[in-house]
C-alpha cells in the first residue's frame, strides 16, 4: 500500500514493537547477555534491526532523528527501551518505540501509516499470546 502509492503522500508513521520481553533471569543466565562486550547493544542492535530496515524501506530515510534510549527495570548495561522521532522535512513525521523491558502482556507490534488517501493505512497483526522467554 505504501510502496504502491495507494496511501498517497504519507502524513505520519507510528511503529511500535514490544513483543520481545526478557526477564531478569534471562539476562542472569548468561554472563554475556545484556552487556556491551557480549551483545554489542540492546534492543536496537539485537531485536529491532529488521524493523528499522522495514521502516526505511516504507517510510524512507529521515532527515533528522531525535531519540532517547533507556535501561529500565532490568539490571543490564545496554538499552532495553528506545523511543525516536524521525523527521522527513515537511513530508511526514514518524514515531518509533521499541522495548524489551515490560511484561504483564503489555506488548504489541504495530505499523500505522496514514496518508492522504482515505483508505486505512497498513497495520501489522499483534503477535500471539504472551510467552515468558526467560
Amino acid at each position: 500500500m505504501i510502496v504502491g502509492g495507494e496511501l498517497g503522500k504519507l502524513y505520519r508513521v507510528n511503529f511500535i514493537a514490544s513483543a520481545w520481553y526478557r526477564t531478569q533471569s534471562y539476562y542472569d543466565s548468561g554472563g554475556w547477555r545484556g552487556t556491551w562486550a557480549g551483545e554489542g547493544g540492546g534492543v536496537i542492535m539485537n531485536q529491532a534491526p529488521h524493523h528499522l530496515d522495514l521502516y526505511c524501506w516504507l517510510g524512507g530515510l529521515p532527515n533528522r532523528v531525535k531519540s532517547t534510549a533507556l535501561t529500565r527495570i532490568h539490571e543490564i548495561e545496554v538499552e532495553n527501551t528506545v523511543a525516536a522521532l524521525l523527521e522527513h522535512g515537511n513530508e511526514h513525521l514518524a514515531c518509533l518505540h521499541f522495548r524489551i523491558s515490560e511484561s504483564s502482556g503489555s506488548f504489541e507490534e504495530a505499523l500505522l501509516a496514514p496518508g492522504e488517501s482515505p483508505i486505512s493505512g497498513p497495520r501489522l497483526p499483534a503477535p500471539g499470546p504472551y510467552r515468558d522467554v526467560g
